[in-house]
């Protein structure tokens, strides 16, 4: 049985195993689970607008923040550029305008 060039079983990316198969898939649950768990507690509360604003486990915005930060590690796993580079324009906007947010209901 010849096995054909360039199969998909026969073809490796250059940096498999190590820290994508355990660290980054890890991390990004972990951040899922986290935004999962401040979901619930913001619903829990009594949902005032400055709770939206909230940190959690010492994550500052985590509403903005979690989302932008399981973006940046799912493309990093997927290893799609265009994905990261949205990530981080994502990030860029969308914590800052949270940021504005916060700072003008503390004022």
């Amino acid at each position: 049985k010849s096995r054909r060039r360039g199969s998909a079983s026969s073809r490796r990316h250059p940096i498999s195993g190590g820290i994508y198969t355990s660290f980054i898939p890890l991390s990004h649950m972990s951040i899922n689970a986290m935004y999962g768990l401040w979901r619930v507690r913001f619903f829990r509360s009594e949902r005032k607008l400055i709770d939206c604003y909230s940190s959690f486990f010492g994550v500052p915005l985590a509403r903005a923040t979690l989302p932008v930060i399981a973006i940046f590690f799912l493309a990093i796993y997927g290893r799609v550029v265009w994905m990261l580079m949205a990530a981080i324009i994502l990030g860029i906007g969308h914590i800052g305008i949270h940021m504005q947010h916060r700072k003008e209901l503390s004022e």
